[in-house]
Order: structure tokens, then sequence, then C-alpha cells
């Protein structure tokens, strides 16, 4: 541990510090936290490649202890613009599971909630907010996810509808807090709002929603489509599936590509996502 410390404090080879921080990470010395934090905010403030600066956030982020740590951490993800949304998301993810591990959810919560109030105005930040908070199944805050959802910030960001929506599906919300949003959801001008609102009533099961995902099953989008249909094989609307993918069942049987879409789903039963299209861009 001293000599990685010594590079990190020491070597002016960007490189080689990120060599230190990795090894770092892969055994976290709760010793070393105040360190960790001097030395990683250092490497944020300075021209340093993003490796180095990546490198250095996973070493900090297991090592968050307490509320202190949490928002020292939080502090240093501003200066994070030019790394990857998703991984902002998962070192914070990180940071709030090792806090929470140490103290105890409500601490997590709670911080959480200030921060939604704070950050509000800055999208990226707001965004991993949004995707831990849904990760962590931190439930009392759905109402706080929802008002984002319904804020007027959204109607022009639809990537923030997204997160939005699996914030709630991954913490499995309240279904009469989730419902009003997702219907309406399928009637969002974006597909990717649309085809997250039909994995959002497969996963929780929604199933007064099942009149959406039968209209859903002849959308211009082809993933929109492709969602609905394993929504309602989640469902347990086999009968409705094979009916849209036999033309002799379907009284209306004008829309070809809705019978292919369900015969797909129908042969394969295949209810996983297709990942690459599921990821949405930060």
């Amino acid at each position: 541990m001293a000599h990685y410390v010594s590079v990190i404090e020491n070597d002016r080879n960007a490189y080689r510090r990120a060599h230190a921080y990795l090894q770092l990470a892969r055994l976290p010395i709760t010793e070393i936290r105040s360190f960790l934090f001097v030395a990683v905010g250092k490497e944020l403030q300075s021209n340093v490649p993003n490796k180095v600066k990546a490198s250095g956030l996973l070493a900090l982020a297991p090592l968050c202890r307490s509320r202190g740590d949490l928002y020292k951490f939080m502090e240093l993800l501003p200066a994070c613009v030019t790394l990857s949304g998703g991984f902002v998301e998962g070192t914070l993810y990180q940071a709030s599971v090792a806090t929470r591990t140490a103290a105890d959810e409500g601490v997590v919560t709670d911080t959480f909630r200030i921060w939604l109030s704070n950050y509000g105005e800055q999208r990226p930040i707001l965004y991993a907010l949004l995707a831990v908070v849904g990760k962590m199944q931190l439930s009392t805050l759905a109402t706080s996810v929802v008002a984002f959802y319904e804020s007027p910030a959204a109607e022009e960001d639809s990537v923030l509808k997204v997160i939005c929506l699996r914030a709630l599906n991954a913490m499995r919300a309240d279904k009469a807090l989730v419902v009003p949003i997702v219907l309406e959801a399928f009637h969002d001008a974006d597909w990717r709002v649309r085809a997250t609102a039909c994995n959002v009533v497969g996963d929780l099961r929604l199933v007064n929603a099942v009149q959406q995902l039968r209209n859903a099953l002849s959308d211009a989008a082809f993933y929109v489509r492709l969602n609905a249909a394993r929504a309602l094989l989640a469902l347990g609307e086999i009968s409705l599936l094979e009916r849209f993918a036999n033309p002799s069942l379907d009284a209306d049987h004008s829309d070809p590509y809705r019978a292919s879409i369900c015969n797909y789903i129908l042969n394969t039963k295949v209810l996983t996502r297709d990942d690459n299209r599921y990821a949405v861009s930060h």
C-alpha cells in the first residue's frame, strides 16, 4: 500500500498513478480515505487523462462510510463532465452502497432527497442521481422521481423521462404512482419513452395497461412493438398474441408487421431486452 500511495503522491507519470489507483481499488483500505479524497480531487481539477480520473474514483467510491463521505464524493462529480454518464452513475452507486452498508439506508435516502433538490438543474448529475435512486430501490423517493417526470424540464428532455421511468421500475414503486405517468408515456413523441413504458408495464405487471400494449403493437417504431409484445407475454396475454400472429384469427389482419413481431415473441418466448437498444445515451 505504501508504494502505491507514494506513486500517487509523487509520480508525475499519469498512467503510473492510474495503475496505483487501480491497485488500491482492489483492496479498499479505509485508512487512506482522507488521502484519496484529496488526491482524487486534485486529479479531477487538473488536465490529466480521463483514465486517471476514472481510476481515482474507482478507488475512492468503496471507501465511503458516512454521510460526510458521501457528500465529499458528490462534490467531486461535477468535475467529471468528460467521463461517461454511465461511469459517473456507477461510481456514485458504489459509494452509496458502501455508505448504506457502513451506516444505514436512512442516511442514504435523506442525502439523495437533498441532492435531488440541489442538483435538479445540473442534468448529467441529475441523471446519475435518479438512476441510483432506482438501483438502490429507495422507494420513499418515488414521489420525487414522479415530480421530475412531470416537470416542465422533462417536456423537452426524453432522456430524463426514460431515466425516471426506469427508476420507478427498478424500485418497484407503488402502482398508484406509476400507472398515470406510464399511460401518458404511451403517447410520447419519442419512441424511447414509449418503449420504456412497455417495459415498465411488463415488469410491474400493470394489467390495466393491456389496451395500451395492444395499440403499441402497431407503433411506428420497431422497439416499441417488440417491447409491447414482450410485455404482453409477461402479462400472460398469450391468446392475444396468438390472435394477432395468425391472420385467420385476426379480423383486422392489415398489419403484417404486427403479426411478425407476435410470431417472433411466441416462437422464442424472449423476455430479455436487447441491451444495445435498451441503453439510452447520457
